[in-house]
């Protein structure tokens, strides 16, 4: 194994093992490299998880327990190994009271719910089935056993039998002891798995009009002139956090054009936002006239339309396009501005990824003057770079390739600092829409009022009801990122708490 000199060139690469869970290599590497490990806690962390995992726990615990808690988000892997530690102590724990005696039932509860916490589903199910007949548990059971059992049998491959067993759990009534058990399942029920075959279909573009059209923008001479949005997919992939994300950019510019480049949206699709928002109709071969891609369309790479991500691909050709074009402020849809766009981020950029070599660079926020050479470099490089298989390979990668192998530093093209600008990377395995413990609080509390913009990663929360269909709010815990974020800039209207979810459909 290769011996780094500093923590700074050793991480990128511990960190996409750590992701691919790939545990013998990740030891190997620090043993390699155990100069390094005493200067930074996220490899102490990830010493201690390899420990962890080969059943060396005591020496595990003395490296967690020498880490100073220094407030890092409950998702760091820190905290997240720490917990993984609370729960092997657990474990032991209630195997021995178990063995000291059989009928311990507190015990035998506690086991099983930290095998479901730990999604060790198989396991935990028999440890409640013993507890059925018990009276302090039967209401919770009521919901938790035919849940896991719906869980199970999905696993198996039983999607109907999955959806019918995770129905008859939510058809239980509302009461102090059942209500977290169904906050449980109605997540996973949200989360697309009762109709996961809706996740695997590509989005389809919408059809571009027939007739000549003509486009209302000009040439900005200030950058904050006009936003530029792109929805390139039909009306039906328009989710709750895509239209709040709207309705706040309409909000934080309410002098200004918000243009969203759309063959699949009219004004009664955009709710609040329609008296602001000019949609604009498109088509492709227009946007790239007078454009290094005039030549060029993805159109004419072979099979480029049976591919999942010809939708995203022919976004990121709009979006560099428009941009060289008409400059201005491009969003993409599922950012959630704070505040407006500062004049710091013109003609600059941030980074989107904190890991890997070089970091990624975020296209998702763009906010350049027209005929630029950045935007210019990265459209002349299109052609070369597309791959209809690799989704970033004409967007954020190319960005990132773009900004680390050419000098546009005469330009003013540089990195700004993203901690102000988007605090939450995509990277840092981060939830919106949980529970947030008292570390995560501070950290929204940090960032909520300083922070310009929120990425919300909006494919990611998407949510589906039995029959496959987008929810019309996105299912939150009212303690989570999402709800407080969209609390305090008026747009819970496109969210239901968990009980408002059960009381408005299973009730």
């Amino acid at each position: 194994m290769h011996r780094y000199d500093t923590i700074e060139l050793f991480k990128p690469v511990l960190a996409p093992l750590l992701q691919g869970q790939k545990f013998k290599d990740v030891s190997a590497l620090l043993d390699a490299n155990s100069h390094l490990i005493e200067l930074d806690p996220e490899l102490q962390a990830a010493q201690a998880l390899c420990l962890l995992l080969d059943g060396r726990m005591a020496d595990a615990s003395r490296i967690l327990d020498a880490i100073p808690d220094d407030g890092t988000s409950e998702q760091s892997l820190v905290s997240q190994t720490k917990t993984l530690l609370d729960g092997q102590r657990i474990e032991l724990s209630c195997f021995k009271a178990i063995e000291d005696n059989s009928d311990n039932h507190d015990a035998i509860f506690q086991l099983a719910a930290f095998y479901e916490r730990t999604m060790r589903f198989e396991e935990a199910l028999p440890m409640y089935q013993r507890l059925e007949s018990n009276e302090k548990y039967q209401q919770l059971l009521s919901v938790t056993i035919p849940y896991l059992q719906g869980i199970c049998e999905f696993t198996k491959g039983n999607v109907a039998r999955a959806r019918m067993l995770l129905h008859d759990a939510i058809s239980n009534p509302i009461n102090p002891s059942t209500f977290k058990a169904l906050q449980r399942c109605i997540a996973t029920l949200s989360s697309g798995l009762i109709h996961p075959e809706t996740n695997s279909t590509p989005p389809q573009l919408a059809p571009e009009p027939e007739h000549d059209l003509s486009y209302p923008l000009s040439k900005a001479t200030s950058v904050d002139d006009h936003l530029i949005m792109i929805w390139s997919t039909t009306a039906q992939t328009l989710d709750p956090i895509y239209l709040a994300c709207i309705e706040r950019a309409a909000k934080v510019y309410p002098d200004k054009p918000i243009y969203l480049f759309s063959n699949g949206l009219n004004a009664s699709h955009l709710g609040e936002a329609s008296t602001h928002v000019t949609i604009v109709p498109y088509k492709v071969s227009d946007i790239i006239q007078n454009t290094p891609l005039e030549t060029w369309t993805i159109a004419a790479s072979p099979d480029a339309e049976s591919h999942p991500f010809w939708f995203s691909h022919q976004t990121d050709v709009l979006r560099f396009a428009l941009l060289f074009k008409y400059g201005g402020i491009y969003l993409d849809t599922d950012v959630f501005l704070a505040k407006k766009v500062p004049k710091a981020l013109e003609n600059s950029l941030f980074y989107e990824t904190m890991s890997g070599d070089p970091k990624g660079v975020c296209n998702g926020v763009l906010a350049f003057q027209a005929q630029h050479p950045f935007i210019h470099e990265i459209l002349n490089q299109m052609p070369l770079h597309y791959n209809p298989k690799d989704w970033g390979c004409i967007g954020p990668d190319l960005v990132t390739k773009v900004f680390h192998h050419s000098d546009f530093s005469a330009h003013d093209v540089k990195i700004v600092p993203y901690e102000h600008i988007c605090p939450v990377t995509c990277d840092m395995r981060f939830s919106y829409t949980r529970q947030m413990g008292p570390k995560d609080v501070a950290f929204y509390e940090n960032t909520s009022n300083s922070s310009v913009l929120f990425h919300l990663f909006g494919s990611s929360l998407k949510q589906y009801n039995k029959c496959g269909q987008a929810l019309p709010k996105v299912v939150v815990h009212p303690d989570s990122f999402l709800y407080r974020l969209f609390e305090t800039h008026e747009l819970t209207h496109h969210l239901y708490t968990t009980q408002q979810f059960i009381t408005d459909n299973f009730s």
